[in-house]
């Protein structure tokens, strides 16, 4: 019987330590595995934060201001620009004839406080007054400027866009 319990409690013991022994290794592999996806959040993280510094550079409004000026041509907004939508319309008909703009002394009055308003100069008739007018005599006949030529419609191709830059070059 003694033997019997000898017998029995070396196959436990074998069986503890050959247990003991796997379950071992299984953790070292689980810590391995662990360490593993620890190094690729750290290294997520230190390329997210490349990534953070980079976007910052990119779009840095000093370097997005000289790229749009060296390769779009585009200038800073100066203030005879701004207008409202409702001046618009007389704008573009008055850079379709040709003529000239010129920032009124109106202001409009909205959310954001006083805004500019831009409006276009009106055809104006000019007479010629003779040296006989001016010394005060009745004058023969005065010279009016002719009238613009009516304003045409843009091609079928025109794009929006084109027409708010004729609009723009015409305010400039």
């Amino acid at each position: 019987m003694i033997r019997i319990m000898v017998v029995l409690w070396t196959v436990l013991a074998a069986g503890v330590g050959v247990s003991l022994f796997l379950l071992k290794h299984e953790v070292q592999s689980l810590e391995d595995e662990l360490n593993a996806v620890n190094r690729d959040i750290r290294a997520g993280h230190e390329t997210i934060h490349v990534l953070k510094a980079e976007w910052s550079f990119l779009n840095d409004p000093a370097r997005l201001r000289r790229l749009a000026e060296t390769h779009l041509q585009m200038t800073s907004l100066r203030p005879e620009q701004i207008t409202t939508v409702a001046v618009l319309p007389a704008a573009l008909a008055a850079a379709a004839q040709g003529l000239p703009f010129a920032p009124a002394s109106a202001t409009v009055s909205g959310r954001g406080g006083a805004k500019p308003v831009v409006t276009a100069v009106a055809h104006q008739t000019t007479t010629t007054a003779t040296p006989a007018a001016k010394a005060g005599a009745k004058p023969a006949a005065q010279k009016v400027a002719a009238p613009p030529p009516p304003a045409t419609k843009p091609a079928t191709g025109t794009r929006p866009v084109q027409v708010a830059r004729a609009a723009t070059r015409a305010v400039q």
